[in-house]
């Protein structure tokens, strides 16, 4: 007999000695019946955007768009000779890249007998419902910076037009150690190598399934704890591998992707001119509503050669 079933026994056995009303019934039941203190809330997975790409809040949260400008410099100086008068000219181009401002918005509200409600179960409902609201709204970020949003004309980390999509040898799970450590070790060198040294590879990211793969994988058949994750890291210990769910289909033909880049500010930069704000609540009739906005404007990665994709890995 499980707990409810007990509870209603017990009703029905005192029924015949005392008749309660249906409201003396249920607080009955009511009291014999013991609520957890800790509530099991529905788990998300984690937010990583702000942890992979570097932020920037600098911008007025006015603006509608942010642009910003890219010199490049042309023209070689040449042999001439002691009376020569026609100099090779250099000079100076400029391109400007542009992305739009866009604002996110959620909201909560709660009514006064909500709060009489809340008060009498000891339950914290406004501060609980202004947590799903800031959620809801980091969840927004999350998604911007990731994926970007292609009706707003924002760009994503994961799917950016700008950078190039190279090709694993294969699915890691069918291939061997030294197979997978040559996927990682290629598009490390990719990186360096075509930005001239300029720019060195800080972070590898890749889906969930193939990082627990090679963390797991050993690197020689020998008895040791030795795995290609480990290998690589030994080898390369300015370089930190890590995972991200959001990889496991950002590959075209959603397929997998893995990213090598320079976590650098300078080559890429997630815009967000206003963080989460909450606005001061506003009565409506019986009901109190608190807006909550940011305003996003995608992720801007100045220098694409520095970044590199990887799909079907």
């Amino acid at each position: 007999m499980n707990e409810l079933e007990q509870i209603l026994h017990f009703l029905r056995a005192t029924e015949s000695k005392h008749r309660c009303d249906a409201g003396e019934s249920a607080l009955a039941a009511r009291a014999l019946l013991q609520v957890k203190a800790k509530t099991y809330d529905i788990k998300y997975p984690g937010l990583k955007a702000r942890e992979y790409i570097p932020m920037s809040t600098d911008t007025d949260p006015g603006a509608e768009a942010i642009a910003y400008h890219q010199y490049d410099q042309y023209g070689a100086a040449k042999i001439i000779s002691n009376n020569a008068k026609d100099l090779p000219r250099v000079d100076v181009s400029m391109a400007e890249f542009t992305s739009p401002v866009k604002t996110l918005g959620a909201s909560y509200g709660y009514s006064w007998l909500d709060l009489k409600r809340a008060a009498r179960a000891g339950v914290p409902l406004t501060e609980m419902r202004a947590r799903a609201a800031r959620r809801a709204i980091e969840q927004g970020i999350d998604d911007v910076m990731s994926v970007g949003d292609e009706p707003s004309g924002l760009e994503g980390f994961t799917n950016h037009s700008a950078v190039h999509i190279g090709a694993a040898g294969g699915a890691w799970s069918g291939r061997t150690a030294l197979q997978n450590y040559t996927d990682l070790q290629t598009v490390y060198d990719l990186v360096n190598n075509q930005t001239k040294g300029i720019h060195q590879v800080s972070d590898i990211i890749m889906p969930v399934s193939a990082y627990n793969f090679i963390t797991s994988q050993p690197w020689a058949t020998t008895a040791s704890d030795l795995t290609v994750k480990k290998f690589f890291e030994q080898n390369h210990p300015g370089c930190r591998l890590s995972s991200w769910y959001r990889l496991a289909t950002a590959g075209a033909g959603s397929t997998t992707r893995l990213i090598a880049y320079a976590r650098d500010p300078e080559v890429v930069e997630g815009q967000l001119p206003l963080d989460f704000e909450q606005l001061p609540p506003e009565a409506q009739a019986l009901e109190y509503v608190v807006n909550c906005m940011a305003r996003v404007g995608g992720v801007q990665i100045r220098y694409p050669l520095a970044v590199e994709y990887v799909d079907g890995l």
